[in-house]
């Protein structure tokens, strides 16, 4: 059967139907490689005209002549090296051209589909020439244009015969510098199905720089009796670790986790110093073995949040001596003297019965953040923060509420103190005690609220001076040599809302220098005092109460891996000598990986822009893109 691909039309494509079309970006071999003869004769040298053929078994002739191309043996494949050299002359002009649906005919041995650099085959024949069971496909281009379980790679995916698999394996080429790391899977009907992620540029230059340059990740079918690309996976590569899954994966999960990867603005760009073949690898590895266990249980989980939330709060009831060493041992680090205890704090019932609402409260914060969590390294930081935040916005809610009901108190006994006397003696004593109530409880109320805020907006926090209790005689001296914010705040808005808004007089002058005013500050301003100490003791214990709880309670699964092959670094296995391994322990052993990749990068290039850090932070937001598609399930 010939087929032309430019210009006029044969019998032969004239009777050619419901045949899939492809585009090639290339020039020369078009000129050169095609149009090509398909055979379904044995192998053997044709010689007609100037046109190169291929045979049923994929073998390439090329005729005599003054032609550059020169006849091949019957049982040898087209030379590699002509091949490169023709998918490097790749340009922007098109073409097209059919393929038959010829099952003995694996094309992708003739294209040779194993470049580094510059392969930009559009779209793949896959769907053709791969059908059936057990026959190498051409790679793949892993591409989702319009949005996940869409376009090119979506048809590809459904297109498999099988896309179960139960063994991965984590490889590493031998061919230095480089030593590219990859991905392959067994499928259940015998082939494999190869990821790798390399770079597409002309030049390498960009590679090196942390923007880097367009990648081009590949999911490669291959038969296990495939002589060319699956000896090539055992010739010359070397095996990291294999991961074993008994209850199988899908090779979605693997596609969910490229397009994750090509969703973030930094990782979708191939770099030589961050998002590379390793990036790649590391990713996958560690993102299946985390589908295998939910963190999220912890928060999804009624009887495991009582559980957590019981011994959180169980913790800050803890007996005085463990409490007592905990504030020493809290003061020595701060370089403080050690002090006696404080009395009882008057608000604490109210503080704790705060700190566990708001505990209740963190549970959907939780379980979202330990669904989003890739690393366990990051998890006990993670929960700490979660709790922390929270622990602090519930203390501070309870430290305004105590100070403000304190204020309220006292104001009000003032009040009854002022008032007495003309209680008993005025006829309308009654109702003048109650305007006066009145207007001193909403005064308390804002006043009290103004201190707060602008307490709050002290960094550190610290417990404000005590202002007398009792009315000066008005002299200086008595007034404190340094005035607090809040305490200006707190005169500011007492003057305006007992005038009701009237101009402001000067605060010696005005209602916040009364006997109520300042009895009700004071007695806010010692509350406050006790409410910010007790939020320093208990807010760190609720905090570390909740990262304590999560990580000796975190969700673990065991899974099976094999020992290095020979060959492997053996040393960064240590983790994983036995046959069974934890997530953490493999987890453990990719940080390793990570951090010696870093190590060696910064002694090639010490400028260069690159951390542990930086690669593992990138890793969770891969992880938290792949986590909100829709993937088959574990």
């Amino acid at each position: 059967m010939l087929i032309h691909t430019k210009g006029g039309r044969t019998k032969a494509q004239d009777s050619m139907q419901g045949l899939d079309h492809y585009q090639f970006y290339d020039s020369d071999i078009c000129d050169k490689l095609l149009p090509l003869r398909l055979h379904t004769v044995p192998p053997k040298i044709t010689s007609s005209n100037t046109q190169p053929r291929v045979t049923s078994k994929n073998f390439l002739s090329y005729p005599g002549g003054d032609s550059p191309w020169k006849p091949l043996p019957n049982s040898s494949y087209p030379p590699t090296h002509l091949l490169i050299h023709a998918a490097h002359s790749m340009s922007e002009r098109r073409y097209k051209f059919s393929l038959p649906l010829i099952q003995e005919c694996t094309i992708s041995s003739i294209l040779a589909m194993s470049l580094q650099k510059g392969s930009s085959l559009v779209a793949s024949a896959n769907k053709i020439i791969g059908s059936s069971m057990g026959h190498s496909q051409l790679p793949h281009r892993i591409s989702y244009p319009d949005g996940w379980r869409t376009g090119p790679t979506e048809a590809w995916y459904k297109s498999q015969p099988s896309t179960k698999f139960t063994q991965l394996q984590y490889r590493k080429e031998r061919q230095k510098p480089w030593e590219h790391e990859y991905i392959v899977v067994e499928l259940e009907n015998g082939t494999v199905c190869r990821f790798d992620r390399r770079a597409r540029a002309e030049t390498l230059a960009d590679a090196f720089t942390s923007e880097g340059l367009g990648a081009e990740d590949t999911a490669h079918v291959i038969d296990k009796h495939d002589k060319e690309h699956y000896s090539a996976i055992a010739d010359n590569s070397d095996l990291v670790l294999c991961m074993h899954f008994p209850d199988g994966q899908d090779i979605l999960s693997i596609l969910g986790i490229c397009h994750g990867i090509q969703q973030n603005r930094e990782t979708e760009c191939y770099s030589l110093i961050r998002y590379n073949c390793y990036f790649f690898s590391w990713m996958i590895v560690v993102a299946l073995a985390r589908r295998t266990v939910d963190w999220a249980l912890l928060g999804s989980d009624d009887k495991l949040w009582d559980e957590l939330v019981n011994t959180t709060m169980a913790g800050l009831n803890s007996d005085a001596s463990k409490l007592d060493q905990l504030k020493a041992n809290t003061r020595a680090m701060l370089g403080k003297k050690p002090n006696h205890a404080a009395p009882p704090f008057s608000g604490s019932s109210y503080l704790l019965n705060t700190l566990h609402i708001a505990l209740h409260h963190t549970r959907s914060n939780i379980k979202e953040s330990l669904n989003e969590l890739l690393l366990k390294s990051t998890v006990e930081k993670t929960m700490h923060a979660i709790a922390d935040m929270s622990a602090k916005s519930a203390a501070e809610d309870a430290a305004r509420s105590h100070a403000s009901q304190s204020a309220r108190d006292a104001s009000f006994e003032a009040v009854m103190d002022v008032m007495w006397k003309t209680m008993l003696s005025d006829p309308e004593g009654a109702q003048l005690w109650e305007d006066r109530c009145r207007r001193t409880e909403e005064c308390v109320r804002k006043a009290a609220a103004a201190a707060s805020d602008a307490a709050l907006m002290q960094f550190p926090l610290t417990p404000p001076a005590t202002p007398p209790s009792t009315p000066s005689n008005g002299s200086d001296s008595e007034m404190p040599l340094v005035r607090e914010n809040w305490e200006d705040a707190w005169d500011s808005t007492w003057n305006q809302i007992w005038l009701n808004g009237q101009s402001q007089t000067k605060p010696k002058d005005g209602p916040a220098t009364s006997r109520i005013a300042l009895l009700a500050k004071a007695a806010w301003s010692k509350a406050w005092k006790d409410a910010c100490l007790a939020n320093e003791e208990y807010v760190p214990l609720v905090s570390q109460g909740v990262a304590k709880h999560v990580m000796k309670h975190l969700p673990e699964t065991s899974i099976k891996i094999d020992k290095t092959a020979k060959g492997t670094m053996k040393r960064m296995m240590r983790s994983l000598v036995s046959s069974d391994a934890s997530n953490s322990e493999l987890q453990t052993f990719i940080q390793t990986r990570i951090s010696d990749f870093v190590s060696r990068v910064l002694r090639l290039l010490p400028k260069a822009d690159v951390s542990s850090q930086i690669i593992e932070e990138s890793m969770r937001r891969v992880w938290v893109s792949t986590t909100r598609l829709e993937i088959l399930p574990v």
